[in-house]
Formats: C-alpha cells, sequence, structure tokens
C-alpha cells in the first residue's frame, strides 16, 4: 500500500473532474510534517457532486458508495475504493458527528478548512487540533499526546 502515490493520485482525479473535497484522520499528520503509517485516506465530497465522483472513481470502487450503508451513524453516503491505497468515500456529514463537541470529521471541521501544501498539491483539510481532539474524546490519550508532543516540537 503507497498512500502517497494514492493521494497524489485521488488529487489528480478530483481535480480532472473537478471535484471539491478535503480529507482528515490520520493523513493529518504528513500533512503536518509528522511520519505516521497511513492505513487509508479519507475523501470527503459535497452530495452535489456524487454522481461526478461515482464516474471518475469507477475503475477504482471495490465497495459502492451507497446511501445509509455501514457508516450511516455519521455520513450520509459512505463507499470504499482503493487507488494505490485504501480510500473511505464520504459525504453527508450528520449533525451528530459534533455532539457534543466538534470533531475532526464534521461539519465545523468542513467550515474550518485549511490549505496544506504537501508534495507540491494542495489539500484541504481540517486543523490537526480537531483530530488530537477527537482522539482524546475515543480514549486513545497516547497517541493524542505523541501528536501534541511532535507538534509542539515542530513550533506549532
Amino acid at each position: 500500500m503507497n498512500w502517497k502515490e494514492g493521494l497524489k493520485r485521488i488529487a489528480s482525479i478530483a481535480e480532472k473532474a473537478n471535484i471539491e473535497w478535503w480529507t482528515t484522520g490520520s493523513i493529518l499528520l504528513p500533512l503536518n510534517g509528522i511520519e505516521d503509517d497511513i492505513k487509508d485516506v479519507d475523501f470527503y465530497f459535497y452530495e452535489k457532486d456524487l454522481e461526478t465522483v461515482r464516474n471518475a472513481f469507477q475503475d477504482y470502487i471495490i465497495e459502492p458508495i451507497v446511501c445509509a450503508g455501514s457508516r450511516s451513524e455519521t455520513f450520509k453516503y459512505n463507499g470504499l475504493a482503493y487507488v494505490e491505497c485504501e480510500v473511505c468515500l464520504f459525504s453527508g456529514l450528520q449533525d451528530a458527528n459534533d455532539l457534543p463537541e466538534p470533531t475532526h470529521f464534521g461539519k465545523y471541521a468542513e467550515s474550518n478548512l485549511l490549505v496544506y501544501e504537501w508534495n507540491g498539491l494542495k489539500i484541504k483539510a481540517p486543523p490537526i487540533k480537531l483530530y488530537v481532539r477527537t482522539l482524546e474524546k475515543w480514549g486513545k490519550l497516547e497517541r493524542a499526546q505523541r501528536i501534541k508532543n511532535a507538534l509542539k516540537e515542530r513550533g506549532k
């Protein structure tokens, strides 16, 4: 699995198809200069682009983008593709994602996206602090602390 090549190809596919998208999750670490073992890339798109995404990624989709699928509590639409790495496809963020506080994959995150420069690409993603707070909320305190320490070392 090669998430770096995957992210490049995902960005290229989205650009060619004129799809507005963003990402979040563990990919925020390398976007912030922190090395990590990335297992997948989250690809968030807007519902208006649903058919465009289906068409643009048709050769890569391994689980179709469906409404009310396995992640229906958090996303209206979800699917899975393989583009050099696993790509989780999400759209239609649910209000509950930000309850009782904002997460890195909710509407608050979507409305506070930053543009990260990575390997010549401009990638939209929320602030890494939202990811850290979500990890803490989930009880993944060691991982959250490691990220905080790495950010501190980088002066962020």
